[in-house]
């Protein structure tokens, strides 16, 4: 009877207990990272309707920050900073006024390659929301003019080469399934923003935050996912 009685207070203590933080672990195993939401409808969710006046907020290359103090340096005819796979860059800056704020960033691939560079998103030390997780930075292709053939005589595609050339990115979720752009909540105040290479290299120049667009609604956001 007394074994049963603890079993019980026991199981009561379990659920009691508070749920565990979700995290997301980067590439080169650096320290887990708090996820805020667990999807963007859930954390637009949580400010529904809150507006921003219009603001811009311009991070530039020379205020980054790195663990391993890399200074910005001209590249190209433009100023960045190179970062790399395991390597995180920070910037600290304040805000106005609160809002909701898109990301536009100037970046560069550092070197030769095939695939897409890939980054988390942090604000404050943690991910936003999941969606903000595997950014991709793609390369920017061309095709070569010049006419290739097999011994048949049949015509071979033209090869395909990447191209190191500065380049704007609105984020955008890499699934592809939101199809506006990623948006941020910030309170007027202090905030750093933060992004996690996990893989290949990739020099980032300046970043804008741009406010001044009220949030749709969560059943707005809700319908077009489902259309």
């Amino acid at each position: 009877m007394k074994a049963a009685k603890w079993m019980a207070l026991l199981l009561a203590a379990a659920l009691c207990l508070p749920p565990a933080a979700v995290s997301a672990e980067s590439a080169q195993g650096e320290a887990q990272t708090t996820v805020q939401a667990d999807s963007y409808a859930a954390y637009l969710s949580a400010h529904e309707g809150e507006t921003g006046k219009e603001a811009a907020i311009l991070l530039a290359p020379e205020t980054a920050q790195t663990a391993e103090d890399k200074a910005a340096e001209r590249i190209d005819g433009e100023t960045g900073v190179t970062v790399s796979a395991g390597q995180t860059v920070r910037w600290r800056f304040t805000a106005e006024s609160a809002g909701w704020y898109t990301l536009s960033v100037r970046y560069r691939m550092a070197g030769e390659g095939t695939g897409a560079a890939e980054s988390d998103l942090l604000l404050d030390g943690a991910v936003p929301y999941k969606e903000a997780r595997g950014l991709l930075w793609k390369r920017e292709y061309h095709y070569a003019s010049e006419k290739r053939y097999a011994e048949n005589g049949d015509q071979l595609r033209p090869q395909k080469h990447g191209q190191i050339a500065w380049r704007d990115r609105t984020v955008y979720a890499a699934a592809g399934y939101i199809e506006k752009p990623l948006s941020i909540y910030l309170t007027a105040g202090a905030h750093e923003l933060a992004l996690a290479v996990k893989r290949e290299s990739i020099v980032f120049g300046r970043v804008m935050l741009r406010c001044g667009q009220q949030v749709r609604d969560y059943a707005a956001l809700l319908a077009e996912y489902r259309e």
